[in-house]
C-alpha cells in the first residue's frame, strides 16, 4: 500500500539556504516539513538561483519540495528602494500571495498551512485568509518589552527607538496579529511574552525559533592543546551574531563579560550596523 504523505502550503517570504538568517529559517522549515510532507513552498524569485542548486543536488528532496515563486509586478519592485520599504511591500505581497494560495488550496486542497517567515507577530499573514485551510501562524515573535531594569543598556538612542518601535506596532499588532491568531489552528510563540499576548487564540505553543547547526558545537569547539600547554587555563569564548543594534542586547554583553575574571573569556561580534540594514536596496531581505 502507497504511503499517502500529508501536503502542506508553506508561506515564506524568505527562504532559502545560505547566509541569510530569515532565509535559512525559511529553508529549514521546509526541509524539515519535506521530510514526512509533500510540502509546496511560495516564496520570492530572489531565492530561485540557491533553491534551484540546492533542490538539483538533493533528488530525494525535489521530489517531496515544490517551490514557487511570486513576486508584485516590475512597476512596484522599482518604488522598493530603501530598507524600510519592505515592510509596505511585505503586506502587499501577503496580499498576493493570500490570492495564489487561495487558488491553489481550490485545485488540490492542503492539509495544514504554515506562515514561516516573516516572524513578526505584528505584520499580516496571508494564509490566514485562505478559507477551509488550517493555519499555524510562526513561530512568531514581537510582543516583548524591555524590562524597565535593563534600559540603561540601551542608551538614548536605543530607549526612544524601542519607544517608537512599541508604539507603532502596537496598533498594527491588534489588527494584524489579532486577525492571524484567531484564524489560526495553533500560533507558535517565540516566548512566553508572545504567548501570553495572543492567550485568547485557539491554541497557543511556545517554541524559541534560535537554532544552531547540529555539528556547531563540535566545529567551534578548539583544537585539543599539546602537552606544553594543557596545564594553561582554557579561556572561554563568547560570540555575538546579529544586527548591532541596542535592544538586541550587545551593550549587556559587554557588560556582563566586563565581570568576568581578567583574561577567563573572549569575546568576538559580527553584524551589521543599523545604518547599513536601513541603506540596503533590500533591506537584507
Amino acid at each position: 500500500m502507497q504511503q499517502v504523505h500529508p501536503r502542506v502550503l508553506m508561506s515564506a517570504y524568505a527562504c532559502g539556504p545560505g547566509d541569510e538568517p530569515e532565509a535559512a529559517a525559511g529553508w529549514a522549515f521546509a526541509r524539515a516539513a519535506a521530510r514526512s510532507h509533500r510540502v509546496h513552498v511560495i516564496t520570492r524569485h530572489r531565492f530561485a538561483p540557491a533553491i534551484t542548486a540546492e533542490l538539483a543536488s538533493e533528488p530525494e528532496l525535489a521530489e517531496r519540495l515544490t517551490v514557487e515563486y511570486l513576486d508584485l509586478s516590475d512597476r512596484v519592485l522599482a518604488r522598493k528602494r530603501r530598507g524600510s520599504d519592505v515592510y509596505w511591500y511585505y503586506a502587499l505581497w501577503q496580499r498576493a500571495l493570500a490570492r495564489r494560495a487561495a487558488e491553489l488550496h481550490r485545485a488540490v486542497p492542503f492539509d495544514v498551512g504554515h506562515h514561516v517567515t516573516f516572524a513578526n507577530d505584528w505584520l499580516p499573514c496571508g494564509l490566514a485568509r485562505v478559507r477551509d485551510l488550517p493555519v499555524v501562524w510562526g513561530p512568531v515573535g514581537g510582543a516583548s518589552v524591555i524590562p524597565l531594569r535593563l534600559v540603561r543598556w540601551l542608551g538614548l538612542r536605543g530607549t526612544v527607538t524601542e519607544l517608537l518601535r512599541g508604539v507603532l506596532t502596537a496598533p498594527l499588532r491588534a489588527v494584524w496579529g489579532d486577525a492571524a491568531a484567531r484564524r489560526a489552528t495553533v500560533v507558535v510563540a517565540q516566548n512566553e511574552d508572545v504567548a501570553h499576548r495572543f492567550r485568547r487564540a485557539r491554541h497557543v505553543v511556545v517554541e524559541p525559533n534560535a537554532a544552531l547547526d547540529d555539528d556547531l558545537p563540535d566545529r567551534a569547539r578548539p583544537a585539543r592543546p599539546g602537552p606544553e600547554r594543557e596545564s594553561a587555563p582554557h579561556a572561554r569564548r563568547a560570540v555575538f551574531v546579529g544586527r548591532l543594534l541596542a535592544w538586541k542586547g550587545g551593550r549587556l554583553a559587554i557588560e556582563a563579560l566586563a565581570r568576568t575574571p581578567a583574561g577567563s573569556c573572549t569575546s568576538t561580534a559580527r553584524g551589521t550596523s543599523a545604518r547599513r540594514s536601513n541603506n540596503s536596496p533590500d533591506g537584507g531581505v
